[in-house]
């Protein structure tokens, strides 16, 4: 009898790579054997003949991971479960946000966020798949901006990626920008539960999705 597939189990053992707190931490035991989703919301109609109509409520996905962590230690040199119950109950559970580095879907490379009119100065960064486009909220690091293919700083950026040129682009000039980028985040629920494996070593699984 052939044994069934299994993937082989690893864990992140490095850092976030942001040096921000308000940024989930990544610690050792954290399973690669994560999920994300991509939700919408649909109001649907059918009529007495079965006729089926839908209205779509949002121009963008929410976004929904679940991490499991295999383990945590509790000990007083690496009390990394103290660690996450800290960073869970100073948002207060659900009620709090906080930024999250998707190991996966970070970065963009001269992503193509709007095109000059003359008249125009502010524009929102944004990240794409394939032919998918949506806004980006949250930025790791400082972006890298150009106006028809040439680098600019005069220019301001704000916390959620909002561009305020000194200057509107000219018209057609393609704006494009290469950088890293972060969630805006909230945990879905406020209990945080863990559980004990054997002495010092616990497991846990955190949910959260992302804010519009």
């Amino acid at each position: 009898m052939v044994a069934p597939y299994l993937p082989i189990r690893r864990h992140i053992t490095g850092p976030d790579g942001t040096g921000n707190p308000d940024v989930l931490q990544v610690f050792l035991g954290q399973s690669f054997l994560d999920s994300k989703q991509a939700v919408w919301s649909t109001d649907t109609f059918r009529s007495r003949s079965g006729r089926r109509w839908t209205s779509s409520n949002w121009t963008f996905p929410v976004w929904k991971w679940s991490l499991p962590y295999e383990f945590l230690r509790r000990n007083a040199g690496r009390d990394e479960l103290g660690q996450l119950w800290a960073f869970f109950n100073s948002r207060r559970g659900a009620a709090g946000q906080f930024l999250f580095l998707d190991r996966d879907d970070n970065a963009v490379e001269n992503e193509v966020f709007g095109v000059g009119d003359g008249l125009t100065t502010v524009f929102q960064l944004t990240r794409s798949l394939f032919d998918w486009v949506e806004p980006v909220l949250a930025l790791n690091g400082a972006p890298a901006i150009a106006v028809g293919g040439v680098p600019t700083t005069a220019l301001t950026v704000d916390a959620f990626a909002v561009v305020t040129f000194a200057a509107a682009p000219p018209p057609g000039a393609l704006l494009s920008w290469t950088g890293s980028y972060l969630f805006r985040c909230a945990f879905t629920t406020d209990t945080l539960a863990a559980a004990q494996m054997f002495r010092r070593h616990w497991s846990a699984q955190i949910e959260f999705e992302s804010l519009k």
